[in-house]
């Protein structure tokens, strides 16, 4: 066991985070759901958070190789949750202090863990805390076992949003004395408690509600003179307003106009904010929600019910939010029953917190005896009408062969003909995916790739990974170049760490891959090398821009088009567009250009006819074909309804120039990322 203790350590805002110091991929784009605490505490990838009183705290972090007990008895607190380590190291840190802090504990490496988060009040004020961490590759969704309060905190009556500030001072004015006498107060107590304590002069309980601008003396500046002028009329105005506005709820309460300080009481005591005795003292009160109080505007009524809404329910809504971010299926399954048990909480308390999740657009449920979750708005009602085709009408081919990712981060995979939805990533600028031995690997500009296995399961793995990255003939190895331009591989089996870095102190490019022989240029040198690891780098003896992972076949650009070098060592001139890439097979070189989308192919060889096809396709707006097979080219676009078919796409057959639509996978309107074949050493 690994141990940690601080003694004396000063949240921020309130808030316990703790990092891992390579960073942390937020949980949302809220900057309220980057590193939600929730109603206790919560985790993601790299960043822990809880709730703490903001008094000094006095911690203890362990890191176990398996499951500890739970330690000492008679918390208050207590949670289980997922966390994911970038590297296996934690900062105790700020919730402004970025990532760069000291290192306090290392649990053993990167991947998933478990964290027992237990918080007990200390005498003193402070909270005393004990973090436990220990693998746990496959973890359940978080669950909170002990709560010192309830979930659903207390809401927002909204009457401060419509009493002035001057009424709400003295509101406030005569709950501090209450609190500090213990005790109903009368007014008399009020006035003389905040002489002594606040200083107030004798007379300010009898002065007027309003503190009225003195008028503007001339300053001899005329544009001076008229700016100050209609500041001071302005804010005559506006006080105008709010007594108006005071005079009316007065009216509707029953009580006498609003004029001094004095006068507040009553207003207060009927609106439910103060409570008085027989004696005509006043003690603080539990006021109803102001629009069922007063009569409001139908805007108003809304923002207060959406503000006392978030005010009881925000908290455990982001609960409700981490155990389905933690769940790696495309959906949570469970049942309210089960639900309510993970989170603690009343099986009525869900429901409410269930409508404001919805509501709010964090989740959408399908409800009955079984409960279905999924994360963000429930997707647009489409309309009953099948959209106009457009001309002409193509055939729904087979859908993509190693499947899709929509915009809102679902896998799609078919299985004999059966659309099957693997996990849910999230919404988030995913831009590649690739086919590997272990399921589909997505890639992000800034957010940590996902591996995605053929049962759904989710492994998130190092950030490091750059969109170039090319993938070895087995299937389960990466080649790249890292963040030094070192050429590394990867192992997506996880059964080790980054591996073979070559060179160590070169510079490398990264052109591609043929089986498990990688092509690169030490940028120095401009050398030229291919390597298979676990061998020599070997020089190419030319240049190389490009790699055909099924023939070998690889091209460098020229001043008249490119070069085109066919094993056993054939070279081919080309006077084509620079632009070129290879096709599968080493037999064309192929380019799309617009307007309008074209596709042609130009033969290597001498004697095939060059060919082009037009693509049905936006011609400011054609997208990066990827080839699904040698024969066969895919081109995504927004999902639309044709005939009353999801489509998504076209395949275009290179062989006979046959078109095809792709079947759809997400809500109309997106466009889908295609997945990448694996070229298997088979296939080579």
């Amino acid at each position: 066991m690994r141990v940690f203790e601080a003694d004396g350590y000063n949240p921020e805002y309130s808030m316990l985070v703790l990092r891992d110091p390579a960073g942390y991929e937020p949980a949302g784009p809220d900057p309220d759901d980057r590193e939600p605490a929730g109603t206790f505490a919560g985790a993601g990838i790299g960043w822990l958070s809880a709730l703490t009183n903001g008094r000094s705290d006095a911690l203890r972090l362990e890191a176990h190789d398996d499951r500890p007990p739970a330690g000492e008895p008679g918390f208050d607190d207590v949670l289980e949750t997922p966390f994911h380590a970038i590297t296996g190291r934690l900062s105790l840190t700020f919730m402004t202090a970025g990532t760069d802090g000291p290192v306090h504990l290392e649990l053993g490496g990167g991947g998933t863990y478990r964290v027992r988060v237990a918080r007990r009040a200390g005498d003193a004020g402070g909270d005393r805390w004990l973090l436990q961490f220990w693998p746990d590759p496959s973890p359940a969704p978080p669950v909170w076992q002990v709560r010192s309060r309830p979930a659903e905190r207390g809401g927002n009556d909204g009457w401060s949003s419509e009493l002035p500030g001057p009424v709400m001072d003295v509101s406030r004015i005569i709950g501090a004395t209450a609190v500090a006498l213990g005790r109903a107060v009368s007014v008399d107590d009020v006035d003389e408690w905040t002489r002594a304590h606040r200083r107030h002069p004798s007379e300010w309980l009898d002065a007027p509600l309003w503190r009225l601008p003195r008028e503007p003396q001339a300053t001899g500046h005329a544009d001076r003179d008229r700016l100050l002028t209609a500041q001071h009329a302005k804010t005559l105005a506006w006080i105008a307003g709010m007594q108006r506005r005071l005079d009316d709820i007065a009216a509707e309460l029953g009580v006498p106009p609003v004029r001094g300080k004095r006068d507040v009481v009553p207003l207060l005591a009927a609106a439910g904010l103060l409570v008085s005795d027989d004696a005509g003292r006043y003690s603080v009160g539990r006021p109803q929600r102001v629009d069922t109080v007063l009569s409001l505007r139908p805007e108003r009524v809304r923002i207060v019910r959406a503000s006392d809404a978030r005010s009881r329910y925000q908290e455990l809504a982001q609960d409700v939010a981490a155990v389905l971010r933690w769940t790696s299926r495309a959906e949570l399954d469970t049942t309210p029953a089960e639900l309510a048990e993970r989170l603690l909480v009343p099986e009525a308390q869900l429901r409410d917190v269930l409508d404001y999740a919805e509501q709010t657009g964090m989740l959408h449920t399908d409800r009955g005896p079984r409960l279905r979750l999924r994360p963000g708005p429930r997707p647009p009602v489409e309309p009953t009408g099948a959209k106009r085709p457009s001309e002409p009408v193509l055939p729904i081919g087979a859908p993509p062969r190693t499947g899709v990712v929509t915009a809102d981060g679902l896998v799609v995979v078919w299985r004999d003909g059966d659309r099957i939805e693997l996990a849910h990533l999230g919404a988030a600028p995913w831009t590649r995916a690739l086919e590997t031995a272990y399921g589909m690997l997505i890639l992000s500009d800034d957010r940590f790739p996902r591996l995605v296995g053929p049962t759904g399961d989710v492994r998130i793995l190092d950030r490091t990974i750059p969109l170039d990255a090319a993938l070895l003939g087995d299937g389960r190895r990466l080649a790249m170049a890292d963040g030094s331009h070192r050429l590394r591989l990867v192992d997506l089996s996880g059964a080790r760490p980054d591996t073979q870095p070559w060179p160590t102190d070169q510079p490398v490019t990264l052109h591609g891959i043929h089986r498990d022989t990688i092509y690169f240029t030490e940028l120095r040198t401009r050398t030229t090398l291919r390597w298979t690891p676990d061998s020599e780098p070997q020089p190419c003896g030319h240049p190389v821009e490009h790699v055909d992972p099924y023939s070998g076949t690889f091209s460098w650009l020229t001043p008249r088009g490119v070069m085109v070098a066919r094993p056993p060592g054939s070279a081919v001139d080309l006077s084509v567009d620079q632009r070129v890439r290879l096709a599968p097979g080493g037999d064309h070189v192929w380019l799309v250009t617009s307007p309008p989308a074209t596709l042609t192919l130009w033969p290597v060889e001498p004697g095939p006819e060059v060919r082009s096809w037009a693509l049905p396709w936006p011609d400011d707006d054609t997208p990066d074909p990827i080839w699904e097979d040698a024969g066969h080219l895919l081109v995504t676009g927004p999902t639309e309804r044709v005939d009353g078919e999801l489509i998504s796409g076209l395949r275009l057959s290179v062989r006979d120039g046959t078109l095809e639509r792709l079947p759809g996978a997400g809500p109309t309107g997106q466009t889908l990322l295609l997945s990448e074949p694996w070229v298997t050493t088979s296939e080579s």
